[in-house]
């Protein structure tokens, strides 16, 4: 089994909704393990720091999971 995360950039809510719904009964023969919504942080990004000092050490722990996923898995 392989799990595949897509991230889209779509309209609005209803553009979302209607996508979540079409994957979870039309397209997947498997299953939608997990759909969430994320927020438009660009503005936050522009004027706080302290959030870029965190997108940027979520950033690097990612990295560091995923390096040692591929390296023990």
């Amino acid at each position: 089994m392989i799990k595949v995360v897509v991230l889209l950039e779509l309209d609005g809510d209803e553009q979302s909704h209607y996508f979540q719904k079409y994957l979870r009964e039309k397209l997947m023969q498997g299953r939608v393990i997990s759909y969430k919504k994320i927020p438009d942080t660009s503005k936050l990004y522009d004027v706080s720091i302290t959030f870029q000092s965190l997108v940027k050490a979520v950033k690097t722990a990612q990295k560091l999971r995923d390096d040692y996923i591929h390296a023990n898995n």
